[in-house]
């Protein structure tokens, strides 16, 4: 019950905070996940939003304790194609700004999808950044409100060469307002290939 209460106070929260700074339309989800990493666990909020044609989306994961958090912003064209920016924000580290292009992939076989790169990344000193990231996204609708998707990025600019950095791969199952999720992650650990990480989720989606 905490956790739920928890998860609908920090939705609550952030839509009210875009709503005051008169946004289009939100809507989103709030989610706990549970890791089968000790200390992993948390709270993730994921907000979608459009203002003059350029769609953005907001995640922010709060830690079980809700005293650390790291988000991202990404704003990219609504046509799909285009100047992709982003913003890495956290407490555990300072602002990171990075800007880019993205493009949309061709359907095929009711799977859509976007490829993207990011080669240009600066602190909030102006200090460019050892990062080029590219990345890939896609994602499927099945009937009974089943979804598919996953996403993976890597840092052409790794120490050793190549680095995966994060990613994520899903089954979702939509049952009224609530999400159930099975979505382990992808985690980076220095070279191309990501490691796994069990994990499964409960969210609620709100608009």
């Amino acid at each position: 019950m905490k956790t739920i209460t928890k998860i609908a106070t920090i939705a609550a929260i952030i839509a009210a905070s875009f709503a005051s700074a008169k946004a289009a339309p939100i809507n989103g989800n709030a989610e706990y996940i549970k890791s089968e990493g000790e200390g992993k666990s948390m709270v993730e909020t994921n907000l979608f939003y459009e203002v003059a044609g350029v769609k953005g989306f907001t995640f922010v994961d709060f830690n079980e304790q809700g005293n650390t958090y790291f988000g991202k912003t990404t704003f990219t064209p609504k046509s799909g194609n285009g100047v992709r920016a982003q913003i890495i924000h956290g407490t555990a580290m300072p602002n990171q700004y990075g800007i880019g292009i993205t493009m949309k992939l061709p359907k095929v076989a009711g799977v859509s999808g976007s490829v993207y790169n990011v080669p240009l990344w600066v602190d909030r000193e102006g200090e460019q950044l050892e990062k080029n990231i590219v990345g890939v996204s896609l994602g499927a609708k099945l009937p009974y409100d089943i979804g598919l998707f996953a996403f993976n990025e890597w840092n052409l600019r790794g120490a050793n060469g190549i680095a995966s950095t994060y990613g994520e791969i899903g089954v979702t199952k939509n049952v009224g307002q609530f999400t159930l999720m099975y979505n382990p992650s992808l985690n980076g650990n220095g070279d191309a290939t990501p490691e796994l990480e069990q994990r499964v989720s409960i969210g609620f989606n709100f608009k």
